[in-house]
């Protein structure tokens, strides 16, 4: 498994060395006699936003050296206090109605999501709950199911990732070799416009709590975020911020944030916007062939992007053209040719026209050839402008 090159916050890959330190566990495998194992990591901070890492073989052999003494969090069930301050500080904004799916990005052996699933039953919804871990534990089947999944491979995330409405990301991200990814991840892959809880330490407050956190100085915890940082990060992958704040209670100071998916109406908007761009074009090109068809003297003036869309659209258009029965007229493009008919110049347009149809449509184009052709003397009553 890859160390990340680049920084999650900027994507700039130039870092300098901040300091090394070594983890160490013993060898019990060897003997009778303890030897001691020992990795050195480099603590690198980037050039460019100041983010800080941890950088060294991060191998799915160094996270079990790592996380050798790994087992049930215990945080939930020994300090309730913890669970109280997430509750009341995402509850507000749940917005329970008949049902909810609930996720936790590293949930362990479920103890938070129980919590969470007791607190909400006096609300009378129905309740689905996934938890994700590296590892499923071995526990009775219950509320909650049980998801194994390795964070840090975005093709098995995507293969196990259940839509849900409101997540949980605690002391997950730290933890990850590509935290920007696996955010990414969950917003291109979860359907619905969740919710989403992540708590860091706020490493930007250690000098505050001295001793008590001097254990978050491990590289277990791969990224060093800070909260400006942190929300930089999250905003750039396309989240919207709901609230955030430090929480300083406790052994480790800490980063709350609830973000969300934002409603990706612009895509709405730009697609309808190109599709009444055709319907447009498709109401010149009927126009056009009216005019044609009953034997009047028709000229287009504009031969750019509409013009050539037009011809695509309705290619009768240019029989018109070459049989002479339709006029070309622009004002750089006079004396070329296009469909072998020559382009005239508006100083050289016959006066016995019946009609002019204006083809290009930005506004201030077609306002500006209209303009023209009033002061050559032509009559408004002959001009045409399709898209109004």
């Amino acid at each position: 498994m890859k160390q990340l090159k680049s920084c999650p916050i900027c994507n700039h890959s130039a870092f300098k060395l901040i300091d090394t330190i070594t983890a160490s566990n013993w060898n019990v495998l060897v003997g009778e006699n303890l030897q001691r194992e020992e990795h050195e990591f480099q603590i690198k901070e980037c050039k460019y936003c100041g983010h800080m890492i941890y950088v060294g073989s991060y191998s799915e052999e160094m996270f079990s050296f790592l996380y050798s003494n790994n087992s049930e969090s215990l945080t939930i069930k020994t300090r309730p206090w913890i669970f109280e301050t997430i509750f009341n500080f995402t509850f507000p904004q749940m917005k329970i109605k008949d049902k909810i799916h609930l996720a936790d990005f590293g949930g362990s052996y479920g103890s938070f999501l129980n919590n969470l699933i007791s607190k909400l039953k006096a609300s009378n919804c129905k309740i689905f709950a996934d938890s994700y871990d590296l590892r499923i534990p071995n526990i009775e089947k219950g509320p909650i199911d049980f998801h194994s999944c390795n964070f840090n491979v975005i093709k098995d995330l995507k293969k196990n990732l259940q839509d849900f409405d409101f997540g949980f990301c605690i002391h997950t991200l730290e933890h990850l070799l590509k935290p920007r990814e696996f955010l990414r991840a969950l917003y291109t892959y979860n359907k619905r416009n969740f919710h989403l809880y992540i708590e860091v330490p706020a490493n930007e407050l250690l000098n505050k709590n001295h001793a008590r956190s001097v254990g978050l100085i491990h590289p277990q915890h791969i990224h060093i975020f800070t909260k400006p940082n942190l929300e930089f990060m999250i905003t750039t992958i396309g989240y919207s911020i709901v609230k955030s704040k430090y929480e300083n209670k406790g052994d480790i100071p800490r980063i709350q944030l609830l973000i969300k998916k934002k409603n990706n109406n612009l895509k709405k908007i730009v697609k309808r916007f190109m599709d009444y761009k055709i319907y447009l074009l498709h109401k010149a090109a009927k126009i056009i062939l009216k005019e044609c068809s009953s034997k009047k003297k028709v000229a287009v003036w504009g031969i750019g992007q509409e013009f050539y869309n037009i011809t695509k659209i309705e290619p009768n258009i240019v029989k018109y053209i070459q049989s002479g029965d339709l006029l070309l007229i622009d004002l750089n493009l006079a004396r070329k040719s296009v469909f072998r008919t020559k382009i005239v110049h508006p100083k050289d347009i016959p006066v016995k026209l019946d009609k002019i149809i204006i083809l290009p449509i930005i506004k201030h184009t077609r306002e500006s050839i209209k303009s023209s052709a009033l002061q050559l003397g032509l009559n408004e009553t002959k001009i045409i402008i399709p898209y109004q």
